[in-house]
């Protein structure tokens, strides 16, 4: 591994590639998290000294009411893989953000050359038996490839002429209108950034409808292809659950390490109130009853909003979504919730693979 200097030259690379022009915060946060790492390794770098030494929050800055810091180090976690993937594909030096911290790291990589080096030095039949199986591999992914988007093709031509039974045409009305004026009202439309999943496919189509009876039409890519300049540019309607609980401030998303949900998805109360549970966990499998986070918060950009919808299952995810589409589930959201920043959490039965009796639970809202 490389020393002091050639780190500091790693970073400087970074920050000046194509991937971090423009964006001057996620630099300066770079720099200041690589100064910290390399001038104080193994310190914990803490939320409160980033919010004020690189994003001049003051000195009563509170994490509970502002995710800036959040926010931002996810984004630029985001940014040093989409950097790696390309520009930083040859580097020496991997620099990285692991969840879950604010400490930067740094490591070797073995770049093409020095692996080509190597089989080099192998004998002809290893060469021989590395390529065998390298087909093989190719052939097997092709197919898996081919098989995955057949189901899907087949997916999206059952489930999209249908109508779905559960729900009436959407008709716009005053509660719909308020509650969607803040995102859609911008001149930068917003950008909904989904995940894969059947109830993803069908909250986007209940979405689709609804912003074709506001007379508005919102584009959408999958959440893994969100850039930077997507997150500046506009809004963002987060359809699943946001990579590194980005936009949540009270509910955090977390998988189960041990026990017997391990494996499983829950949502953390991070601030409970007096009678609130601290986590909620979906019934199953197969899952028949789950829990969904319906969460607005400013973005990291000023006048610029974070909306996610988010369940600890796909069908968590469209019951969030439909409970946002119709005007007597959100006449009830906003009479708790007001015109300002707010986290919901709602609960909803999933019947033969459809959520049903979807109802809010709790409201924490900012004013």
């Amino acid at each position: 591994m490389e020393g002091y200097e050639d780190r500091l030259k790693q970073l400087e690379r970074i920050a000046g590639s194509v991937v971090l022009r423009g964006s001057e915060s996620l630099c300066r946060l770079l720099r200041y998290l690589g100064q910290q790492a390399l001038e104080s390794p193994g310190v914990p770098v803490r939320e409160y000294q980033i919010a004020t030494q690189v994003f001049g929050r003051p000195n009563e800055f509170d994490p509970r009411l502002d995710s800036t810091v959040r926010v931002q180090t996810g984004r630029l976690r985001a940014k040093l893989a989409e950097y790696y993937r390309g520009p930083g594909a040859n580097d020496a030096i991997v620099v990285e953000i692991p969840k879950g911290t604010y400490q930067l790291g740094f490591r070797a990589q073995l770049i093409p050359e020095a692996a080509e080096s190597e089989l080099a030095q192998q004998p002809a039949s290893v060469h021989a038996a590395r390529e065998s199986a390298r087909r093989g591999l190719v052939w097997k992914l092709a197919f898996a490839g081919m098989t995955v988007v057949a189901a899907t093709l087949a997916i999206m031509l059952t489930i999209r002429p249908a109508p779905r039974p559960m729900r009436a045409a959407v008709n716009p009305g005053e509660s719909l209108e308020k509650f969607w004026s803040g995102l859609l009202g911008n001149p930068s439309h917003p950008i909904i950034a989904f995940r894969s999943g059947i109830g993803e496919t069908l909250a986007m189509h209940a979405l689709d409808n609804l912003f074709a009876s506001l007379g508005h039409t919102v584009p959408a890519k999958p959440m893994i292809l969100l850039s930077q300049p997507d997150m500046d540019s506009g809004d963002v309607i987060f359809l699943g659950q946001p990579p590194d609980n980005i936009g949540l401030r009270g509910f955090h998303f977390q998988t189960v390490a041990a026990g017997g949900h391990k494996g499983e998805t829950a949502i953390l109360n991070l601030y409970p109130l007096p009678g609130e549970p601290a986590t909620w966990m979906p019934a199953g499998p197969p899952v028949t009853e789950d829990y969904a986070v319906i969460s607005l918060e400013p973005g990291p950009i000023a006048g610029r909003w974070l909306l996610t919808l988010a369940g600890t299952s796909t069908w968590g995810t469209q019951a969030a979504a439909e409970f946002v589409c119709h005007e007597d589930t959100v006449r009830s959201l906003l009479e708790k919730a007001g015109r300002g920043r707010f986290e919901a959490l709602v609960h909803t039965r999933v019947l033969d693979g459809v959520p049903s009796e979807t109802e809010l639970v709790l409201v924490h809202s900012a004013e």
